[in-house]
């Protein structure tokens, strides 16, 4: 693995779903509005710290309590990675930290499903991974993780058919969802995004049900 480089892996278990989103870095950030903040907010435990840090060799890695999102700052070049909330019906309403990571628990609010997801720091690479569990049948798709925001001047890089790779800036081209089962989509379970100089790289470990935009 290149020095400059940060994987970050995708587990998806037992969790019966339409779908699983978030694995896909956007190029343009698109808000949505449930009309559940207020619910969400009394799933959150009033003693739930606001952040919860992990640290190994090469990263330093923090969760967003409020929101359940990352970010990921590699000290090898000192690059940070940071994830945005496109959705706000997973609601984070529990987190502890562990010897190698953190343990979470996310309660889907529009059908209360609870998910559970271990976040796993790699003592020593520039890794982390996510695994997700849960049971039940969900009405729509599962949309966490949440994606890294790109920055202007970085690359995707894709592989779909036999692999594109364009600036995250360039407004002709627009978003899309790629299954990442099937041949209309991503034909390898990865994405990346780069700017030629350092890079970040998703694994999707069980990519049978999983989407990305």
């Amino acid at each position: 693995m290149d020095r400059k480089t940060v994987i970050w892996r995708v587990c998806l278990v037992s969790i019966l779903a339409t779908g699983f989103v978030g694995c896909g870095v956007l190029k343009s950030v698109i808000e949505q509005n449930t009309g559940e903040e207020e619910n969400l907010a009394e799933m959150r435990p009033e003693d739930l710290p606001k952040r919860i840090f992990l640290r190994n060799k090469t990263l330093d890695v923090t969760l967003n309590t409020s929101d359940g999102t990352l970010l990921v700052v590699d000290r090898r070049i000192s690059r940070s990675w940071k994830q945005k909330a496109l959705n706000k019906d997973m609601a984070l309403s529990g987190a502890a930290k562990t010897d190698d990571g953190i343990d979470m628990l996310f309660t889907h609010a529009s059908s209360g499903i609870k998910v559970t997801v271990k976040l796993r720091l790699d003592p020593k690479a520039a890794e982390l991974t996510l695994e997700l569990q849960g049971e039940g049948k969900l009405p729509g798709a599962l949309a966490y993780p949440h994606p890294f925001v790109t920055e202007s001047g970085t690359y995707l890089v894709i592989p779909m058919n036999e692999g594109i790779s364009y600036p995250v800036d360039d407004e002709s081209i627009k978003p899309r969802w790629l299954i990442a089962y099937g041949g209309h989509g991503i034909c390898m379970g990865f994405w990346g995004v780069t700017d030629g100089e350092a890079a970040q790289m998703a694994i999707i470990e069980t990519s049978d049900d999983a989407l990305m935009l």
